[in-house]
């Protein structure tokens, strides 16, 4: 549920330009993946076919060796001239400019999980013992994250703001892919989907029924409206389909697939910087009451009187201008967002 949030803050902490999972089996070999870029998903797929369990290990320990080795981190810097003169560099890291390298082998206990890799491009500073320690430290959040079990638990969900398009032929087959949507499909597709196959092809198959649904809709057909929601441990995922204008006679009609995220109210609070900036207490504060507790729950889950809970509740209130709950969720996330049904702060 939260891993988009804790890429999004690893990159803000340690500081690279694309990142990349590969999630394994108990034997290391890949099952699924997630790259953090829409540049060549080819490469990914190439490399996770035919570099992953043996051909990287002629520019460094494989990323397989590495799960099952006892190391933690495992950095491009110490194997120099090898790694720059390999095939490994030349086919899959310098078409997307993935100069420096860094991985982070991923495990609950002795079990592997996945292997994380971050990048840095040409010109840029390579990855030291700093960045090594702050990963270390940032591993059990990760498998924390990497360690949920079906889909996320109910929860209200609000727009990420995260919000792309595709344009498909009548076939669904996609003519245009704007690098948000693919980013967003990518993580609607996760965890299904079979490892060397171009995510494309996983992409249109989802797309193929709202295409459908849009044709028949035009053919005056009497069917539901051309919307698909999924839900997994990345979020809420919403696509809908339209009919595009014709852009000439003769030419075929295409149709347009807006793919947005929805993400639980609390992820969504933590991520504003405004709510950021708040003292600990009042950041604490602000998720439970977006999570509808009363201030009895409030003071069990912070230990603290109710009495106390009350004075911090109208402390938060007071820096906002606001005195009730649907208030301070309207004036942080805009109107309309704020949680249905709530109100004052029950006492």
């Amino acid at each position: 549920m939260v891993l988009p949030n804790l890429l999004e803050a690893l990159r803000s902490y340690i500081g690279f330009d694309i990142n990349s999972l590969v999630f394994v089996n108990e034997q290391c070999a890949p099952v699924d993946s997630y790259t953090g870029t829409t540049r060549r998903p080819d490469l990914h797929a190439l490399y996770l076919s035919k570099f992953f369990v043996q051909l990287e290990t002629r520019a460094m320990l494989s990323s397989s060796g590495l799960l099952l080795s006892h190391l933690d981190v495992d950095n491009t810097h110490l194997y120099g001239k090898r790694y720059f003169n390999s095939d490994f560099y030349d086919i899959i890291c310098r078409p997307v400019d993935l100069f420096h390298g860094i991985r982070l082998a991923l495990r609950d206990g002795r079990r592997p999980i996945a292997c994380l890799v971050l990048s840095r491009p040409p010109g840029s500073k390579p990855f030291m013992a700093a960045d090594e320690r702050r990963l270390i430290k940032a591993h059990p959040y990760l498998c924390h994250a990497l360690s949920v079990r079906g889909g996320i638990e109910p929860s209200a969900m609000v727009d990420s703001g995260e919000v792309g398009l595709v344009v498909t032929d009548a076939a669904a087959r996609i003519q245009y892919l704007s690098p948000e949507a693919g980013r967003l499909l990518q993580m609607a597709l996760h965890p299904r989907g079979a490892l060397g196959e171009f995510y494309y092809r996983r992409a249109q198959d989802l797309l193929r029924p709202l295409a459908r649904r849009v044709a028949a809709i035009a053919a005056g057909a009497d069917q539901p409206a051309p919307a698909l929601h999924l839900r997994n441990p990345w979020g809420e995922f919403s696509l809908r389909g339209y009919r595009l204008q014709s852009v000439g006679d003769g030419m075929p009609a295409l149709l347009g697939i807006q793919v947005a995220r929805h993400v639980p109210l609390p992820l969504k609070l933590l991520g504003l910087a405004s709510v950021q900036a708040l003292p600990e207490r009042e950041k604490a504060i602000c998720v439970l009451l977006a999570q509808q507790h009363t201030t009895a729950s409030m003071a069990r889950a912070l230990d603290r009187s109710p009495h106390t809970v009350i004075s911090q509740v109208r402390s938060l209130y007071a820096r906002f201008g606001v005195s009730s709950r649907s208030a301070l969720f309207d004036t942080l996330l805009g109107p309309g967002q704020a949680l249905a049904g709530s109100g004052d702060m029950a006492s």
